[in-house]
């Protein structure tokens, strides 16, 4: 229900929320970086390497195959996210 602008986790100040999480968790080792390696690793079996390039923001600069000859639209970036949450979704743990 969300629309392309809107936030997916509307966090102000992810500092505060990975603390808040790290003290339920009681670790301190959550960081950013651990965040995007679990979502890397979870994304590398599910979509392209070209599609995971580009969800993860990374250049493809000298890269010829991903600059000119691979064009990934929205609708590719899109079906790779929800593959992705759909993965990340069936090994959480039901709530009830």
């Amino acid at each position: 229900g969300k629309k392309p602008a809107d936030l997916v986790f509307p966090v102000q100040d992810l500092r505060k929320t990975l603390a808040k999480v790290n003290q339920a968790a009681g670790t301190q080792h959550i960081t950013p970086h651990c965040l995007r390696h679990t979502f890397a690793t979870a994304a590398e079996s599910l979509v392209s390497t070209y599609v995971l390039k580009r969800m993860l923001n990374h250049s493809t600069s000298g890269d010829v195959t991903a600059e000119h000859y691979v064009k990934i639209d929205g609708s590719r970036l899109r079906a790779g996210w929800q593959a992705v949450a759909d993965f990340l979704d069936g090994l959480s743990p039901t709530v009830g």
